[in-house]
């Protein structure tokens, strides 16, 4: 390579020895460069080649936005203005590992409806021939349902898959088969709001329904209206779809920071030590 240029790799996810944190694929990769840097606080949490190996084998150093990324959450978890508001949604029901470790910190975590079904069925509640992974069932076992910080919606909007003209508001335990969750209820929207306009901090991550068509779209505008017009409170979200939702309404420049993690960021507030970020100590 000439000096200045730029060498974009594949997507090292192509290959198995990526994720399976293989040493003699992380050393092919450290003939490529003299030092290795790791902005990549998105993925930290996982414990691949490209995230642990490779920091084993060459002189090495955080990015810029990885140390952003740290310097904020860390301030969110270590000691945030209260009360602490987390508001998760997407579809993505590994995010309910999380909940014992956000509890520690968390005044409130409000749930989408999609995530309260998975926490329903691993609750045993909900019957259902989905059952979420033993990690997040022993996980969502740790948590009272009493508990007056976990808020589940009160209703949701009930659609079909082939047929958008079908809807149907009602409680989570009402699902039919034949129906899928597509949004949070107005009953929910009015809670969920109430607590938000008294948040001290808010971390969001993941859209509360299907926001990506406008007919689904409410739950997450009106919500995220709710967020941004708090004015008071420090704001931060995270995630790939929480960002593309952010796009959408124009709200990008109202958060006070935006993580480009949502799993990695559930990961390292509810206390757990990231490997990406162990390697580089």
């Amino acid at each position: 390579m000439a000096p200045g240029e730029v060498l974009l790799l594949e997507n090292l996810r192509f290959y198995q020895e990526e994720t399976e944190n293989d040493l003699e694929f992380a050393k092919e990769l450290s003939k490529l460069g003299d030092f290795y840097i790791n902005d990549a606080f998105a993925v930290s949490h996982r414990s691949h080649a490209s995230m642990v190996r490779l920091a084993e084998l060459l002189p090495k150093g955080a990015g810029l936005l990885l140390e952003k990324e740290i310097k904020v959450l860390s301030e969110v978890r270590e000691n945030p203005k209260t009360p602490l508001v987390m508001i998760m949604g997407g579809k993505k029901s590994a995010k309910l590992e999380s909940l014992p470790g956000l509890f520690r910190i968390a005044d409130y975590l409000l749930l989408n409806g999609l995530l309260s079904r998975d926490f329903l069925i691993a609750k045993k509640i909900l019957v259902d021939s989905f059952f979420p992974k033993e990690k997040i069932m022993k996980a969502v076992q740790k948590i009272d349902l009493t508990n007056p910080g976990i808020h589940l919606p009160k209703d949701v909007l009930f659609s079909l898959k082939d047929d958008w003209s079908y809807e149907r508001i009602a409680g989570l335990g009402t699902i039919k088969k034949e129906e899928d969750i597509f949004d949070i209820g107005p009953e929910t929207i009015n809670i969920f709001s109430k607590i938000i306009k008294e948040a001290g901090t808010i971390v969001w991550t993941g859209p509360l329904g299907f926001f990506e068509e406008e007919k689904f779209e409410k739950g997450t505008r009106e919500i995220g209206e709710k967020i941004v017009r708090n004015y008071k409170a420090l704001k931060v979200a995270g995630g790939g779809d929480t960002i593309s939702a952010l796009k959408k309404f124009g709200w990008l420049d109202k958060f006070d920071h935006i993580s480009t993690g949502g799993g990695a960021m559930l990961a390292f507030l509810s206390g757990e030590k990231l490997p990406g970020i162990e390697a580089l100590k």
